[in-house]
């Protein structure tokens, strides 16, 4: 059964370099002449070739794994590997790996809350801050970014945002106040990537950056975006007010589409650096180019099947344990990934069930088909669905795998049991937040981070405690053994390789921390 679809998805403008151009709070290096263009008739002054002539720019071109959905870092549709690293290039936070950013925060600490409230946080803005369009960073974009989270379904981290009560501003928008309902804490990771209220009010918090980043307060925005060829491209925010702006005024972001063209394009100079999923040669590929750098992690994502208690057929726990003890893991990892060379592949110890449990699950199957979704636009997940849909039906349960976008899966798909069950990324080591987030009640039939639905009071109790600090995320985890909510099925990889032009990365591979420092890169 097809997901109805309840919005339909709003373009925004670009608004982008030419506010930027003027008032630059840190203007760009006057254009270079290049003396090798000038002509040697005696009646060409030097101004006149001057005002032919365009400014040197410098770049880097860096590839990157093909565009999927659109660039809102806050969203589970959007939320891959390169959205969140071009946000951290684009979007401000107000706490950058754990401590105050001092280019957007000249304060932010805890003050005494009022008497009806349990937490206050107050935030000081720097005077300077402000967006690529020339409009101030201020406490209304704290707002936006609050509700937006509240009220949005498929949204990471909302726990944090839900337990807020209101957001004050006063001093020009410069002085944020925020009131929670529930002690959090680990407050200081809210109101990380911020979004420029001024553009993003009124438009669909799902749609309004499908196509761009409307604008910037960080050390890039984004320049242009091509669709059809798959490129973003950066320049560098000459209105940035902070410290060390960007050492390169442009970052291209090409799509690699494979092992062998990605190591010729680095080869042959076209791309300087790379983040990319691997393939299955691909570390050995690139390799073998000269001078290359490389460089292969385990990241804290994985892949993850998430079964609705909602479902017709999975709302009852013990046959969504008889579902997972169904499941080859190890299998289903090659699968997604295309690869067995530089897999990581989660534990899933396999429960043992009652034979008559599995044949109710297949009775119910027979009758309606488990409708398992994926987005097609994440080849990883969308493989998985498949593999998992097919080796179901060859152990007697039916199964259909949907295509689908995250965002309608987790507003009706998965509320209206129109899905069973949905394959997504998530963390797999969540913090505080992330994990309150995965368990809390979800508001009405709208799922956020909570893709099952599930929702129990004594499981908020314990949400409470951990979000307080007074448990460890862990304490959770028993949810997951008595209800058998979800499997992992495959823990992300990413690999780094850097062309020998790249300036600007550590020494030690091991301590590349991806694009998100491309700001301070330079290309020799």
């Amino acid at each position: 059964m097809s997901l109805v679809k309840k919005q339909q998805r709003a373009l925004v403008a670009v608004v982008l370099a030419a506010c930027a151009a003027g008032c630059a709070a840190n203007p760009s290096p006057p254009p270079v002449v290049d003396t090798a263009r000038e002509t040697a008739a005696p009646t060409t002054t030097s101004a006149a070739r001057s005002a032919r002539e365009e400014p040197k720019r410098t770049s880097i071109s860096v590839g990157i794994d093909p565009l999927s959905n659109g660039f809102n870092p806050h969203l589970l549709a959007d939320s891959t590997p390169f959205v969140r690293s071009l946000a951290d290039l684009v979007l401000p936070s107000a706490f950058v790996a754990g401590a105050p950013n001092p280019d957007l925060v000249i304060s932010a600490e805890q003050i005494e809350p009022a008497p009806e409230v349990a937490q206050t946080v107050r935030y000081v803005l720097t005077p300077e801050s402000q967006w690529s369009d020339g409009t101030p960073v201020s406490g209304n974009d704290f707002v936006y970014l609050w509700q937006s989270m509240r009220d949005t379904p498929g949204v990471l981290g909302e726990a944090g945002y839900r337990a807020i009560a209101d957001v004050r501003t006063t001093g020009g928008g410069k002085t944020v106040e925020v009131d929670f309902a529930h002690p959090i804490a680990q407050w200081q990771g809210l109101f990380s990537h911020l979004l420029p209220a001024h553009l993003m009010q009124g438009t669909d918090f799902e749609a309004g950056m499908r196509e761009t980043i409307p604008a910037s307060a960080g050390r890039y925005m984004v320049r242009a975006v091509d669709r059809a060829r798959g490129t973003v491209e950066l320049s560098r925010n000459d209105r940035f007010w902070g410290s060390n702006p960007a050492a390169t005024e442009l970052l291209i972001f090409r799509p690699v589409r494979g092992t062998t063209e990605g190591a010729d394009q680095l080869r042959s100079h076209q791309l300087s650096y790379l983040d990319i999923t691997p393939a299955e040669t691909s570390v050995q590929a690139f390799s073998l180019v000269p001078e290359s750098r490389v460089h292969s992690m385990t990241t804290g994502r994985e892949l993850a099947l998430t079964m609705s208690v909602t479902s017709p057929t999975l709302a009852d726990a013990p046959l969504r344990e008889a579902l997972s003890a169904l499941i080859d893991v190890p299998a289903l990892a090659r699968l997604a990934a295309g690869r067995s060379a530089d897999l990581a592949v989660p534990e899933h110890p396999v429960p043992e069930v009652a034979e008559e449990t599995l044949n109710l699950l297949r009775e119910r199957a027979a009758a309606q088909p488990l409708r398992i979704a994926a987005d097609p636009t994440d080849g990883q997940a969308a493989a998985a669905v498949r593999g998992l849909a097919d080796s179901l039906v060859g152990l007697g349960v039916q199964a259909q795998a949907i295509n689908a976008d995250l965002s309608e899966v987790a507003e009706q798909g998965l509320g209206a049991g129109e899905v069973d069950a949905v394959v997504s990324w998530r963390s797999s080591e969540p913090d505080a937040v992330e994990a309150a987030s995965r368990y809390s009640c979800p508001v009405e039939t709208l799922r956020g981070s909570n893709l099952s639905g599930y929702c129990s009071p004594e499981t908020q109790d314990v949400i409470g405690a951990v979000l307080a600090g007074a448990e460890a995320p862990e304490a959770l985890r028993a949810v997951e053994e008595t209800e058998h909510l979800s499997v992992p099925l495959l823990r992300e990889t990413r690999l780094m390789v850097a062309g020998p032009e790249v300036e600007g990365l550590p020494e030690s591979p091991e301590q590349w921390q991806g694009l998100t420092t491309a700001a301070q890169w330079t290309k020799r």
